[in-house]
């Protein structure tokens, strides 16, 4: 799914980070870095980030560029560089919030280096003025308030999912907004950013449904487990509506969205997109088919009709 020229850019990009972690002071520098490796596993930074489920954020600025004119690889450099800081930012917040196993809420602090790394990638691209900052504002602020008001959320409806729950990696707009203003093509903003929207709900939905488990005994809000709340019956647990019929329900709303994702990149005209997007689904049918085998045999064993 990622070029070998993109690629290259990645692990430039995630030894640029290693490094900036090491010129900290020590104190905080050796606290980073073993927050990185509990994050990534053990990895290296940019496994994580080319994961096959991970959020495609560096690979949209790339199809957008492609699809605008060519890649100019410093630019890139650049471009990849302020994602992957987005990246690790965002991850920072969330795993603190979610009060996640790697959450670490005493090196909240290394949020505003984050910021400064992401940020500063920009700065000598777009002169102070320059329409990108409006628009970087913009998805910026967004992206804070979606991630605040999930938090907050003790019941999500399909239109909060839709225009707020599901809008988590919104901010992945800053870098196509950046492609757009660079080719001279402010037009392409608003189709690659409804592509952006479409490809968050699609992320977040599938993430919802394929870890609702984990997310349920965490006690998280998602849609999906308030669907579950709201279409379980009165005596019926989660974990039997689950069972029973929801995994079934999530999986054709999940493929609504698929559609719809599709339908948001067709006018984009970009290869890779499509190739990318014909992975992920055929990658998504193949976890379908294998947990739809566990939950045939659980229907058996309780016996529950779907």
């Amino acid at each position: 799914m990622y070029p070998a020229e993109l690629h290259t850019l990645i692990l430039g990009a995630s030894d640029r980070l290693y490094a900036r972690f090491e010129a900290l002071p020590p104190y905080l520098a050796g606290r980073s870095r073993r927050w990185l490796d509990t994050f990534t596993k053990g990895h290296r930074l940019e496994v994580a980030v080319e994961a096959p489920l991970s959020f495609p954020l560096v690979l949209v600025p790339w199809w957008a560029e492609e699809a605008l004119g060519g890649h100019d690889a410093g630019f890139q450099a650049d471009l990849v560089y302020s994602a992957v800081a987005m990246y690790l930012f965002i991850r920072l917040l969330d795993d603190v919030m979610d009060d996640d196993g790697t959450a670490d809420p005493q090196l909240l602090p290394l949020a505003g280096v984050l910021h400064q790394e992401m940020q500063s990638a920009f700065q000598a691209l777009f002169p102070v003025g320059s329409p990108f900052w409006g628009h970087f504002r913009r998805l910026w602020d967004q992206s804070a308030a979606v991630t605040v008001w999930d938090a907050d959320a003790l019941n999500i409806s399909e239109d909060e999912f839709l225009g707020t729950a599901g809008l988590k990696c919104v901010a992945a707009g800053i870098q196509v907004g950046a492609v757009c203003l660079r080719a001279g093509r402010p037009e392409a903003m608003t189709p690659w950013q409804a592509l952006v929207e479409a490809l968050s709900v699609w992320h977040q939905f599938g993430h919802d449904l394929f870890d609702w488990k984990k997310d349920q005994e965490s006690g998280l809000t998602t849609y999906f487990l308030c669907e579950a709340q709201r279409r379980r019956q009165p005596e019926e647990t989660v974990d039997g509506w689950v069972f029973r019929e929801g995994f079934a329900w999530g999986r054709e709303y999940l493929t609504g969205l698929t559609r719809k994702l599709r339908r948001a990149a067709e006018p984009l005209g970009s290869p890779g997109l499509d190739a990318y997007l014909d992975h992920r689904v055929a990658l998504q049918n193949q976890r379908f088919e294998e947990l739809e085998k566990g939950l045939a045999l659980a229907r058996s064993l309780f016996g529950l009709k779907p």
